[in-house]
């Protein structure tokens, strides 16, 4: 259906993925702490289901 696929385009666009080293993937988020500019990360590791 094209209207999930583009909602979940739409909500991927706004976090941004980056892999570290052993496999830790760190999420930025779009939410900021109150007061600042920093942004919320969110560290885990990829896991096979």
């Amino acid at each position: 259906m094209v209207i999930n696929r583009d909602l979940k385009q739409a909500i991927c666009s706004l976090f941004e993925v980056h892999t570290d080293e052993g496999g830790v993937q760190r999420i930025v988020t779009p939410i900021e702490y109150p007061g600042s500019n920093d942004q919320i990360v969110i560290t885990g590791y990829r896991r096979n289901c």
